[in-house]
């Protein structure tokens, strides 16, 4: 009765009356025309104007009113898989984001988490972010990064997990072995801390060091952590290429010993040889999740990767930590290694993407083959001086790497949602530099556009669901991700017939068409395709996070 009671109240006026939508309210259901009315950061009230129903109830006097003649007006698109941790400290407009009708980002993935952070790890990120961004990261716990996020004025919501990886180096630097008694305790210590302060959850990156260094039984006490608390724990498996089979079965075991919620980042055949891999893959997510492991999966609508150079080197050469991978790189006999560990890599595919260095920004946006032959260096020891000059810090994109028909097979799936894999960007400034993939800029209008209009992958209000409410629920976001009365006013309004993502690997740094509207919190943030500047996102804390036990079927 009491909340009856507050929605009248609330219904005598509206800041917001987005009138005349096409209406997809998140929750995968048929669409429907009606009218939108938001206060402060609240929807209060959704009208069917086909057959006059009212959800919230009573009628609105708007401050503004906009027209939208049938446009699609859809919540705001949650980006489970994003890597914006530091960037929304760079630029806490999120441009590349926000104008793709992300009002939502979930970060601290792949193990790489901002915060908490320590020791050796802290120690480079500080270094590195100061010298590259003019960014000083001397936070060390999830409630200070949190609240500088906060203090920053930011365009999106943003969702932290916490990352094993950075964790592992804050406890035991790069070390090939196992964790003493001591240290795993000082582990999993840093994940209930970072979870109690905000946290939703784990993630790793068990293909990276020093996560590439950790065993199943390590990775499982970590996630039992998360497991306590209602947390995700998103995985970038060991493999995704020859071991891919085996490295499914080892995240579904881990998820079995702790209990925990697995979502698997990314999923795909990476190589040629393993793309017939596809329906084994699925039959190993599938035949889990019927005996009751709680699996789902995210993927970008592209198949071409995007990660560091670095991360190509074996494993061998990351023990101990960046100072002595970059001794290697100087030794001859290591190099010898490296070049026989990597065989007969095809360089044509491999493209650099972000370099810091002036001398080496001609590099970006061509391949390793092509910058080695300008230079007259055999493509792997080329690659070798590069990691050298960059103190390793070099992003590449993997062309051709994946399937577009398993790429559809794996989207077609209802328990993978849809994730950018890209941090929030700009066509500006530190953040406008390099050639970066373009999914950064048009992961979620390609998935409509391309995908949904062009090519009836799956129904336009399927797709929605699996960027909006889908994706809250994984996370454990109650009041986000659905039109109506009572949620928070994320809303994106765009153009089924128009909505195209225009970034490309030629020129990804291009922002989409046909996404006319994009508020968060109430506040319009997006007007006409332009960003206005508004500040209007906040920090989600864990503490609020939907358990599993609570969720609702809207």
């Amino acid at each position: 009765m009491e909340r009856s009671g507050r929605r009248s109240r609330l219904s005598e006026r509206c800041d917001i009356l987005f009138r005349d939508a096409t209406v997809y309210n998140g929750a995968g259901g048929p669409p429907f025309r009606g009218d939108v009315a938001t206060r402060g950061d609240e929807i209060v009230s959704v009208r069917h104007t086909s057959d006059g129903g009212e959800e919230g109830g009573g009628s609105t006097r708007p401050v503004r009113t906009l027209s939208l003649n049938g446009k699609a007006l859809a919540p705001g698109f949650v980006d489970i898989h994003s890597h914006s941790d530091y960037s929304l400290l760079i630029n806490p407009l999120a441009e590349s984001k926000v104008r793709q009708g992300v009002t939502t980002e979930v970060g601290g993935n792949c193990g790489y988490s901002a915060a908490p952070i320590g020791g050796e790890a802290k120690a480079e990120r500080r270094k590195l972010y100061r010298e590259r961004y003019g960014l000083d990261p001397d936070f060390s716990d999830v409630r200070t990064y949190l609240d500088r996020l906060d203090d920053s004025g930011l365009s999106v919501n943003y969702v932290h997990q916490a990352g094993h990886n950075t964790i592992r180096q804050s406890v035991m630097g790069g070390d090939d072995r196992a964790p003493t008694g001591a240290e795993l305790r000082s582990m999993t210590a840093m994940v209930e801390q970072g979870m109690s302060e905000g946290a939703f959850g784990l993630s790793t990156g068990l293909v990276y060091a020093p996560a590439c260094f950790a065993s199943p039984e390590e990775t499982a006490a970590l996630a039992k952590v998360a497991a306590g608390r209602a947390g995700l724990f998103s995985v970038h498996m060991r493999s995704e290429g020859a071991g891919l089979l085996e490295a499914i079965e080892e995240v579904i075991t881990i998820a079995r010993r702790s209990g925990v919620r697995l979502q698997i980042s990314h999923l795909k055949t990476a190589g040629q040889p393993n793309w017939s891999k596809i329906d084994d893959a699925i039959n190993l997510i599938e035949r889990a999740a019927k005996f009751g492991i709680d699996v789902a999966c995210d993927r970008y609508p592209y198949t071409a990767s995007n990660t560091h150079l670095s991360a190509l080197l074996p494993n061998w050469a990351h023990e101990g930590g960046k100072t002595k991978t970059l001794a290697r790189l100087r030794d001859a006999a290591h190099r010898s290694r490296i070049r026989e560990a990597w065989g007969e890599r095809d360089w044509d595919n491999v493209v650099i993407s972000l370099v810091s260095r002036p001398e080496s920004k001609p590099f970006e946006g061509r391949s390793v083959s092509a910058c080695a032959a300008h230079t007259g260096r055999e493509a792997s020891e080329w690659a070798m001086d590069l990691l050298l000059a960059e103190d390793l810090w070099v992003e590449i994109l993997l062309l051709n790497l994946m399937d577009e028909s398993n790429l559809r097979r794996i989207l077609r799936k209802p328990y993978v949602f849809i994730g950018s894999d890209a941090e929030a960007r700009a066509h500006y400034g530190v953040l406008g530099e390099g050639a970066p993939h373009p999914r950064g800029f048009g992961t979620f209008p390609r998935v409509l556009g391309s995908l949904v209009r062009g090519e009836g992958l799956m129904p336009l209000s399927e797709a929605i669901a699996r960027m909006t409410w889908l994706p809250a629920r994984r996370v454990g976001i109650s009041d986000r991700g659905r039109v109506s009365p009572g949620m928070k006013a994320d809303l994106v309004v765009f153009d089924p017939e128009r909505i195209t993502d225009t970034s490309t690997f030629e020129s990804p740094i291009r922002y989409p068409e046909g996404i006319d509207f994009v508020m968060v919190n109430g506040e319009l943030t997006v007007e006409d395709g332009v960003h206005l500047g508004v500040r209007a996102g906040r920090t989600q804390r864990g503490a609020d996070r939907l358990a599993p036990s609570g969720e609702e079927t809207p």
